[in-house]
């Protein structure tokens, strides 16, 4: 039995060979979840201060949530709802209910001199011949199937993640937690908004297909203004997802003890994050030597401290992490 693990394989490949020929999914505008214009990023509105557009804030929130199976390819989720594999069965399906309907009715055939009528027998023989061939057809499902099931599955897991990301942001709306407003027109100033213009039954039917909210205006007329979210409040709340980066207010920050705090600043600054530097020891002490004397200058950097910081700012790298736990489970031996 061939392994799940070469399956995969062969399908990545066919899939690769196949894409980009005659594999047809939906893809007109009627389609799409998300308008073609909201697909990237660099279409997003920009309003600048505490605002953020709605559709930026779920990306946000989709990075938090789902870490890097977030891949951008949410926003470009097709309204798919069938899988091609049921489609293909359920045409199969369609033709075999036409074969066995069929009733013996003389006709001509071919011949020479096209007098010759289909005996019954010669039916019969010909629909069990059909029949046969829908029967090898109904286990067997074709290469191209096979990649559009693929697509739709990747498809539908990318709108089950654009969905759950778009309810807890619109819940969050909702309650009031996350502050909203929305904006009558672009790059004028943002009215602040109401909760009650969030309250949907569907976030992606609502809201997320062109990020707007219906608002009530005069005479009770209902108008669709872009919607926006307060950027400070979705970070706050963003920090309870799995995925989510280390938001700190600077509020929190000043709370830190000032050596710590000393670091941290150090670290943003210069960049010190996890991203596969490998700053050495004595670059970062020559670092806070020279940072010292404007961040604390009535007290002398000691060596100890200047040890300490630096220790703190390090990246040491696996084979350094494996060597401490190797020595640290000796010295637990002894």
């Amino acid at each position: 039995m061939m392994s799940q693990a070469k399956v995969i394989q062969d399908m990545r490949r066919l899939t690769t060979a196949l894409m980009g020929s005659n594999v047809v999914v939906p893809n007109s505008m009627t389609d799409r979840v998300v308008q073609a214009i909201y697909s990237g990023e660099q279409n997003f509105p920009m309003m600048g201060g505490d605002w953020l557009f709605s559709l930026e804030a779920l990306a946000l929130v989709g990075k938090a949530m789902f870490g890097n199976d977030w891949n951008r390819a949410e926003f470009n989720v097709l309204h798919w709802q069938q899988a091609p594999v049921e489609q293909h069965k359920r045409g199969l399906e369609q033709q075999r209910r036409n074969v066995e309907s069929r009733q013996y009715a003389p006709s001509s055939i071919a011949s020479s001199d096209y007098t010759r009528h289909e005996t019954k027998t010669e039916f019969e023989v010909r629909k069990e011949a059909d029949l046969q061939r829908l029967t090898k057809s109904e286990l067997e499902i074709p290469p191209l199937v096979s990649v559009q099931q693929m697509q739709w599955q990747n498809n539908e897991a990318a709108l089950n993640r654009l969905t759950k990301a778009a309810k807890w942001l619109g819940d969050l709306c909702r309650k009031g937690v996350i502050k909203t407003g929305y904006g009558t027109a672009a790059n004028l100033p943002i009215l602040n908004g109401q909760s009650r213009f969030w309250n949907c039954i569907n976030d992606i039917q609502h809201w997320v297909k062109d990020g707007s909210i219906e608002v009530i205006g005069s005479a009770a007329k209902m108008y669709r203004y872009k919607a926006y979210v307060s950027r400070s409040d979705l970070e706050r709340e963003i920090r309870t997802l799995a995925h989510s980066k280390s938001i700190v207010s600077e509020t929190d920050l000043s709370r830190l003890p000032p050596y710590l705090k000393f670091a941290v600043d150090m670290a943003l600054a210069q960049n010190w994050l996890v991203d596969g530097r490998q700053d050495t020891t004595l670059v970062r002490e020559a670092e806070i030597d020279a940072k010292w004397a404007d961040a604390f200058p009535n007290i002398t950097l000691s060596k100890s401290t200047r040890e300490a910081i630096a220790k703190v700012l390090g990246i040491p790298d696996a084979i350094a992490i494996n060597r401490s736990v190797a020595a640290s489970s000796k010295s637990d031996k002894k």
